[in-house]
């Protein structure tokens, strides 16, 4: 095993880059100089193998606080085996992230690491017991993301800082599973995990001029004081109009230089 996992390690590849965007879940990361907000929906597809229709629920907690530090996961983010013989171990994204950041406190970069080598490991095992189920879980978006992890939280400069992990199934030729990893700074605009907020955010000018246009009479039922993080939850919600893998129930986290603590739970806490 400790052979299998040095191998993992060598095939995942640390680049600095624009992130992929996945195709379900939206998770969204909004940077201000002293605290980050943290928003994901709560659906999931609970279909099970060989099902053809979805089967959601708008009940999954997506985000955890970690002291200073906010994680959310969007993909396939944990597994749990229904046999007694499955020989690939129950495993969890929120487990592995706690579990990195207990190791790492000091630096989100190596947090992040960590938590891609352990979550590569995952899949390798999966892979070689079930190589057409992890295909089968890739299948679902172009670029054959199984997971991608977000980090949101401050650098040694007490500077704010994301850092997303996309483990995806990669070429054969290589390895099975192969990570990447993306360190981004603080901006105006927020970060997202979902093509379709990104569009909101940032790009489709007519969906933009809708989506302005609906918060302008949304935002008059909230005290100024939360319009910051009512506007991240609302392009959440607002994502399920083009989305049907995005659910209109949002968990929203407050990551602040010391703490972190909820503005809203929908599902949240589940770990």
């Amino acid at each position: 095993m400790h052979r299998l996992k040095s191998t993992i390690v060598r095939c995942l590849f640390w680049v600095l880059a624009t992130p992929l965007v996945a195709h379900s879940t939206t998770v969204v990361v909004k940077m201000e100089n002293r605290r980050i907000i943290l928003a994901a929906d709560t659906r999931r597809d609970t279909k099970t193998l060989g099902q053809a229709a979805p089967n959601y629920h708008d009940d999954y907690c997506k985000i955890v606080g970690l002291g200073n530090v906010g994680f959310a996961a969007s993909g396939n983010s944990d597994y749990h085996r229904t046999q007694a013989g499955d020989s690939v171990p129950d495993w969890s994204a929120w487990d592995e992230a706690e579990t990195s950041y207990a190791s790492h406190k000091d630096s989100l970069v190596d947090m992040a690491e960590s938590w891609g080598s352990s979550t590569i490991t995952h899949y390798q095992i999966f892979y070689s017991v079930n190589p057409s189920r992890v295909k089968e879980l890739a299948a679902v978006n172009p670029e054959n993301v199984l997971i991608e992890g977000l980090f949101a939280g401050w650098d040694t400069k007490g500077l704010p800082i994301l850092v997303t992990v996309v483990i995806k199934l990669g070429s054969l030729a290589i390895s099975p599973v192969v990570g990447t990893k993306y360190v981004l700074p603080q901006r105006d605009l927020p970060y997202t995990s979902n093509q379709h907020t990104k569009d909101l955010i940032e790009e489709d000018a007519t969906k933009m001029k809708a989506v302005a246009k609906k918060w302008k009479k949304t935002s008059k039922h909230f005290r100024k004081s939360e319009q910051d993080w009512r506007w991240v939850e609302f392009v959440v919600q607002s994502t399920s109009d083009y989305d049907e893998t995005v659910g209109k129930k949002v968990d929203v986290l407050e990551i602040l230089p010391f703490s972190s603590h909820w503005l809203h739970k929908s599902s949240c806490p589940a770990y």
